[in-house]
């Protein structure tokens, strides 16, 4: 019989060549962001699929997000970025107040 034993790979394996590039990719894009000081990689986890790489956790403005995707972008061999990056809601300035003392000054 012409079968073989060895089965094709499943779609979803990585090869020893892809899972060290993409950690190389992690790793280039976490140190772009640690180094930018508009994003600098508080709450940015990084991950790389086959060069895919996607962005999630919290930025403070969406200038933040935009600007992680884009050096996520500049990052050489990054085929596509995903951004997954949440705004964090901004506190009011007046929060430190309690609640009866926004109250009392309402007009």
């Amino acid at each position: 019989t012409g079968q073989t034993s060895a089965q094709a790979p499943h779609f979803t394996q990585r090869s020893a060549g892809e899972t060290i590039d993409d950690g190389t990719l992690t790793t280039r894009v976490k140190t772009a962001l640690i180094g930018d000081p508009v994003t600098k990689a508080r709450h940015i986890e990084v991950e790389t699929y086959r060069g895919e790489v996607q962005l999630n956790g919290f930025v403070d403005s969406t200038q933040e997000k935009a600007r992680a995707a884009q050096l996520a972008r500049d990052v050489e061999g990054v085929k596509s970025v995903r951004n997954n990056l949440d705004v964090k809601q901004q506190v009011a300035a007046d929060s430190d107040r309690s609640v009866g003392e926004r109250v009392d000054d309402a007009p």
